[in-house]
């Protein structure tokens, strides 16, 4: 099963094997410190004057003694022209940490190696270190492992890392800022004998200076094991290591590829032997081709004889290609075309893991190569697909036939480290040809100016449509210039085409100078498209706008009103109306010429000060619609009693463009106000009305609470407001509760009074008298009130409360002891309803008390409730043999009192009370505990001692845990994971409690998440749990294990892909298949994509070469789940030849699927259709004689099978003659006829044409 990954390759700088850096060290080291490994020296530029001086080195942590580990680090710096000492530094440790391995899967116990590492920072003085000659650092330390193979007495062998600078200034005195290579940091890999190594040894600079590789012979130095740690460095020169006979720089590692580094920094070998070896390595840095800095490496390669394993194998395809791809050639990726393709990786080896990287070999950003980075392949016969997508920009614009030129490379999971196979692979990316955006507007194009022009009269609106388009659909940008002031271009600037937009303006009388006519505005558009892959296009457009004066002769504006015009006044007239009511009406003024108007309410007899009158709109253009509305009130009267009539005018003026007033026209309108008189307001209470007591009635019983509404209400409509009080009394003498209220009726307002027994200043059985009144606020005439009468009558409290009842539902009731008496056996649970009753429903407390105990000490559960009767509560009780004391066989029997009490509570009366009393008997019965037993309805695998299930991702899981016993025991059945929690992976299962049989249901569907890594296969093992609370005998406890083999899909089945009406299918290639048609035929090739597996399925069609739409053909790609259908169509014409007779176009068809996992397969189908011409054949006998004597058989010459047209040759038209060579007929149709008119019976002859060429035969005409 291969899983895969998506990831976009984005590093700059690919390191070629990246996870191939190694350290191989060590076996056994002596005791006077056998320790060092390797190492190096940096030099680093901090800022200013400050640099960090660093020493790395690498101990063996397996064979090291721990007390080798220096607390400091000497280093010498010395000038390279004298040797003298220039500085010595003692370096403290900064840290230690441990070196990986590139796959921790590789580890080995006997090569562990450390990274010890000092550091300080130091401030050089530039006038000590400008010697041009340069400086060198060493560090010196004994010894190395005593089972090195390639040099002599190695446990006597001692390092010196070596490290060159330049000076700190050049030679002009400037300073000269540098920092020596970093190299990057190695891994603990180890090299297998006879296979091929590799790991990367190169570095980086922070200068960028050129860096150059070679190999060294490791340096000796001058510690020794007598003296490992020499107090002061030495200077140069320094002896070397002595190589064993046989080993030189050539060989330092032997093998069939000895040790070798490249350019790039890259170590390669194929070893021939076993053994531990040493090397170096020297780092050149150059700076303008002259070197100026050096940096040195020692390290050490451990080989062992390994498992062989084979490498990998890798080949690509293209999507646009029916072939896989042969390195050395370059694909070529035409517009439109798919970008795409897919790695096809083989390897022998079972369970292999393959990673993938591409390698820019001609270009630096790898940024746009999408790569799935990997996958997994099960052994021989299994292929490896990843999906591999190209940029869709060509590599250089400025030479569209440079292709990308990168190195695919596969690596797999062997150890010490993978191998790999490498895929150079050339792609040419076609860009297709920008063609120039383009930019209309609907003004009139001058050809003479080349420029669109407009006009527009002072003070009228300009609008001008534009429209910007490009043919390849790029993105545009319009910028505007040169827009008069006042002018805007509304619509988008930019986007993707088409964009629209408008130029508006209203040129206003400044436009125009007091002695001009007109004026032209010159507007300049620039219209750019954004190519993604190509230089822009750009096309400027040039508008005139032409000002003009406005000449025309104006016409005057009218004014009317929607009321009945009074011819005899020359008045409109509105109805009169009361006081308080609104006089509404509309105006209507025009204007012929659809001028700017104004128009304005006048009063003529009366002013407008202090009324509430709104006329709007005032102003508009054309035609203004405007509302009267005059809310009326008794001020608008001079005399509140008497009518008055108001008159106002009503006027409409025009104005010019430039804003002067033309022309007016006037209305006058008569209205008259009448005033209203004042109606008395009403009052009612929400009781009844005692008629002959005149008052409203009622009687409220003392301690309980009392309300009744006030309803008030004016005919008029005016403001009215609420008061009373009490005759006699104030309302809070009693307490009574009421607001006032006032406003608009109709107004509402409550009168409440909650008496309580302590009020003894109340009357008891006297009427209490209270009156309320409602007033009137008129504006024309004064206030109006009413008032109303409620009499009260307050009654005592009922004395015939009796006490309430506590009732519990236990049958069994002990009249000597007085209790209600129940028994219970240890571990069983007892639950009974308490039932509080009060014949007078007051409300009541129910709740429980044990005598001399707390309910809570033994886990009695008794809620108390309140409320009115009748209340209920619960008892619950689950029973445990501790509740019986130390001993249960001892003391088997214990008796619980306990008190169910309830109370009432009257406000106006003594509270009473019921208390019940029940006794609880717990027994103890002793029984022979037996274990529960667990178990699931899954399939028991005996020789695992579990159950397994196996599973797919998506696939629903179900079944039951089921928990047994023997005595009945009450049990507790509970599960969990196995190293993770039911809620990490979405597992359900409820733990239960209760009596056998007890059942729970285990749920889970998986999904791609809860797979292992890079969607591996992966188990999970669940755990069942039972245990019974049996009668205080022993516990016990039974446990089932579950085990979840999860796996991913299925192997993954590549869809099926079927082409129908085609003509045949290739014998070698099952997957190619061809079609003829000619030109002006209609082709249909409907195309079935289904999937076995039911995977959700993708079904496209390209062109090779060329896309689908540029040469009409039509293909709706689809997408989801299986069986989907689309169908291919097209129909040639003559332009698709290019005047070739055959032509063939190649069409593939792929249908792809994916799995729920992220899993892909392909089936691509290649359809190749030959389009062919019709040919003119002209060698045919059509009848050559036709009898035109009307008798309705044969009284016409024409041909009905003429050849067809092909594309070279059309039919041109047919030409009669008779033999003296007089055209008689003629005709371009095809379908000709001819009647022979005028004609007499003889011989004819008649010529039929096509383009390039002629048909000529005899024609006979036969009269009777």
């Amino acid at each position: 099963m291969k899983n895969l990954i998506y990831i976009s390759i984005s590093k700059k700088r690919i390191v070629f094997l990246s996870f191939l850096f190694t350290l191989f060290f060590l076996v056994n080291f002596s005791a006077f410190a056998t320790h060092i490994v390797g190492g190096e020296l940096e030099f680093v530029h901090i800022r200013g004057d400050v640099y960090r001086v660093g020493v790395v080195t690498y101990f063996d942590a397996v064979n090291g003694n721990p007390g080798a580990i220096d607390d400091t680090a000497l280093v010498g710096i010395f000038s390279k022209r004298t040797n003298q000492q220039v500085l010595l530094l003692d370096i403290a440790l900064s840290s230690d940490d441990p070196v990986q391995y590139t796959n921790p899967n590789c580890t080995i116990g006997e090569l562990l190696v450390r990274r010890i590492y000092y550091a300080q920072e130091i401030t050089l003085n530039r006038s000590l270190f400008n010697e041009q000659e340069g400086y060198y650092m060493i560090w010196e330390r004994c010894c190395r492992n005593n089972t090195i193979s390639n040099i002599i007495a190695p446990e006597a062998a001692g390092l010196t890392m070596y490290l060159e600078f330049p000076p700190l200034v050049d030679r002009n005195g400037r300073p000269f800022i540098n920092s020596a290579p970093q190299i990057f940091p190695p891994l603990s890999d180890y090299v297998c004998v006879n296979q091929p190594f590799f790991f990367d040894f190169s570095g980086s600079d922070p200068d960028g200076d050129e860096l150059r590789y070679r190999l060294t012979v490791p340096i000796n130095g001058f510690s020794s094991v007598a003296e490992p740690r020499p107090p002061n460095p030495s200077p140069a020169p320094y002896p070397t290591v002595e190589f064993v006979p046989g080993i030189n720089l050539n060989n330092t590692v032997p093998g069939s590829v000895p040790l070798r580094i490249d350019q790039n920094g890259i170590i390669s070998l194929t070893a021939s032997r076993t053994g531990l070896y040493v090397f170096a390595i020297a780092v050149d840095e150059y700076r303008n081709g002259v070197k100026i800095g050096e940096v040195r490496r020692d390290y050490q390669l451990l080989v062992l004889d390994c498992p062989t394993a084979t490498k990998p194998n890798l080949a690509f395809q293209a999507d646009a290609e029916p072939t896989r791809y042969r390195e050395g050639t370059t694909i070529i990726l035409d517009p439109n075309e798919e970008r795409c393709g897919n790695l096809f990786v083989t390897d022998s080896d079972p369970n292999t893991v393959i990673a993938a990287q591409v390698k820019p070999i001609n270009f630096t950003d790898a940024s746009g190569i999408l790569l799935q980075n990997g996958g997994n392949i099960s052994g021989q016969g299994d292929e490896l697909s990843l999906n591999v997508c190209f940029p869709d920009c060509p590599l250089n614009p400025n030479d569209p036939n440079e292709p990308y030129i990168m190195d695919f490379i596969v690596l797999d999971n062997s150890c010490a480290v993978p191998l790999l196979d490498t895929l150079r692979v050339n792609v040419l990316i076609r860009n297709p040809p920008n063609d120039p955006p383009t930019f209309v507007t609907d003004a009139v194009f001058d050809p003479a100016t080349g420029c669109y022009i407009k006009e527009v009269v002072v003070g009228e609106q300009l609008v001008i449509n534009t429209t910007a388009d490009d043919p390849n659909g790029d993105p545009l940008n319009i910028t505007v210039t040169g827009l008069p002031a006042g002018a805007a271009f509304t619509g988008e600037t930019e986007g993707t085409p088409i964009l629209n937009g408008q130029v508006l303006w209203t040129p206003d009388c400044n436009t125009l100078a007091p002695n001009e006519t007109e004026k032209t505005f010159d507007v300049s558009f620039v219209t750019k498209d954004n190519r993604k892959c190509d230089n822009e296009e750009t096309i400027p457009t040039c508008l005139k706008i032409k000002v003009v004066a406005d000449t025309t002769q104006n016409r005057a504006p009218e004014i009317n009103a929607n009321l009945t015009f009074d011819a005899a006044t020359n008045q409109y007239v509105y109805d009169s109306i009361f006081v308080g009511e609104i006089i509404d009406f509309n105006t209507l003024a025009t204007d012929p010429d659809g001028d700017s108007m104004t128009v304005a309410f006048v009063p003529q007899n009366f002013t407008n000060n202090g009324r509430n009158i709104t006329y709007s709109p005032l102003q508009g253009i054309g035609s203004i619609n405007s509302d009267f509305l005059w809310q009326t009130s008794c001020e608008d009267l001079a005399n509140p009693r008497n009518p008055q009539t108001f008159v106002m005018d009503f006027n409409v003026t025009d104005y010019d463009a430039c804003g002067n007033a033309d022309s007016t026209d006037q209305i006058q309108v008569r209205v008259v106000l009448l005033p209203r008189p004042n109606l008395q307001p009403t009052i009612r209470a929400s009781l009844v009305y005692d008629s002959t007591m005149m008052a409203y009635c009622d009687t409220l019983t003392l301690g309980e609470a009392y309300r009744f509404t006030l309803t008030g209400d004016d005919p008029n409509g005016d403001s009215i407001q609420i008061t009373g009080n009490g005759v006699g009394f104030n309302f809070t003498d009693y307490q009574m509760q009421f607001t006032e209220v006032s406003g608009r009726p109709i107004l509402t307002t409550d009168f409440v009074w909650n008496t309580n027994c302590d009020q003894t200043n109340i009357p008891i059985g006297t009427p209490i008298d209270l009156k309320f009144r409602v007033k009137d606020f008129n504006e024309c005439e004064g206030s109006l009130s009413e008032e109303i009468d409620v009499k009260l009558v307050v009654l005592p409290p009922d004395p015939n409360n009796t006490a309430p009842e506590a009732r519990p539902e236990i049958t069994t009731f002990d009249t000597r002891e007085q209790v209600f008496v129940d028994t219970v056996f240890v571990g069983d649970a007892i639950s009974f309803d308490v039932l509080g009753l009060d014949a007078q429903n007051d409300s009541v407390l129910l709740y429980a008390e044990g005598i001399n105990f707390e309910l809570s000490d033994f886990n009695m559960t008794f809620p108390e409730v309140s409320g009115f009767a009748p209340i209920q509560s619960t008892f619950d009780w689950q029973t445990l043999c501790e509740y019986l004391g130390d001993d249960p066989v001892v003391n088997p029997r214990r008796e619980f009192l306990i008190d169910f009490i309830i109370r009432d509570f009257n406000d106006c009366q003594e509270s009473l009370g019921d208390t019940v009393r029940v006794k609880l008997i717990l027994l103890y019965e002793r029984n022979p505990n037996r274990a529960p037993e667990v178990s699931a309805d899954l399939t028991f695998d005996t020789a695992q001692d579990l159950y397994i299930r196996s599973v797919r991702v998506d696939e629903s899981v179900r079944f039951n845990v089921t928990g047994e016993d023997q005595d009945n025991s009450s049990l507790f059945l509970k599960g969990r994971g196995i190293g993770f929690s039911f809620a990490d992976l979405n597992m359900n299962f409820d733990d239960v409690f209760g009596l056998p049989t007890l059942t729970s249901e285990f749920t889970w569907q998986p999904s791609c998440s809860n797979l292992g890594f890079q969607n591996a296969d992966t188990s999970y093992i669940a755990e069942f749990v039972v245990t019974d609370i049996a009668n205080c005998d022993i516990i016990y406890t039974d446990t089932i294990k579950v085990r979840f083999d999860l796996t991913v899909d299925p192997q993954n089945n590549p869809p099926t892909l079927e082409l129908q009406n085609i003509d045949s299918i290739s014998t070698s290639n099952p997957n190619e298949c061809v079609v003829r048609i000619g030109v002006g035929q209609e082709l249909i090739i409907p195309s079935l994509a289904n999937d076995i597996d039911g995977d959700r399925l993708d079904l496209s069609a390209r062109g090779v070469g060329f896309a689908l739409s540029d040469l009409g053909m039509q293909y709706q790609n689809k997408q989801g789940f299986p069986i989907l259908e689309s169908d291919f169509s097209w129909t040639p014409e003559c332009d698709i030849l290019g005047g070739e007779f055959r032509k063939e176009f190649k069409v593939i068809f792929t249908a792809s699927d994916t799995t729920r996992c992220g899993l892909r397969a392909s089936t691509p189908k290649t359809l190749t259709i030959i389009v062919e011409d019709a040919t003119v054949n002209l060698d045919f006998t059509p009848a050559n004689v036709f009898t035109p004597n009307n008798d309705g058989k044969n009284d016409t010459f024409y041909i009905p099978n003429l050849p067809q047209d092909d594309c070279n040759d059309q039919f041109q038209g047919v030409e009669i003659y008779n033999r003296w060579g007089q055209l008689l007929f003629e005709s371009t149709d095809r379908n000709f006829e001819w009647d022979g008119k005028n004609a007499s019976s003889g011989q004819y002859y008649f010529l039929i044409k096509y383009r390039n060429k002629t048909y000529k035969n005899w024609l006979t005409i036969l009269r009777d």
